[in-house]
């Protein structure tokens, strides 16, 4: 739908209407609405192409639906907050995602020389876990 159909229907609604105030005003919430909802649609539609933004979206849509999420999460504190969101959908500064971002050239682990991932740091490096490291 045009903006310019938008407005149409948004005058149509009006046609009624005695003080032009209202109408204008009524007019412009009608189509402020149209243009938010669809720059809405437009922006989720973007961020859910995405590799790493695609997947905090759909965390997002998932905690949505759950209240007990809701309540625990909101109980933490920022920083910890933050790590796991960041964590969860895999956009923490491991070496894997610097080089991804361009930020980097070597993806290795500098314990065992295996790929460092969000999971290899958090779990699955057996040198660190062999060390003591992981606590």
């Amino acid at each position: 739908m045009a903006l310019e159909e938008a407005f149409k229907t948004a005058e149509s609604t009006l046609q009624l209407e005695e003080d032009d105030n209202r109408k204008i005003k009524k007019c412009k919430r009608t189509i402020k609405k149209y243009i938010q909802d669809n720059e809405t649609k437009r922006i989720e539609k973007h961020v859910s192409t995405l590799i790493k933004q695609g997947s905090f979206m759909e965390l997002l849509l998932k905690s949505e639906e759950d209240a007990t999420w809701k309540s625990f999460i909101y109980g933490l504190p920022t920083s910890t907050m933050k790590f796991i969101l960041n964590s969860s959908i895999d956009t923490l500064p491991t070496k894997a995602n610097l080089v991804q971002w361009g930020k980097a050239t070597f993806d290795r682990c500098k314990l065992c020389g295996l790929r460092e991932t969000t999971s290899h740091v958090l779990n699955c490096c057996k040198t660190s876990l062999n060390q003591g490291r992981y606590t």
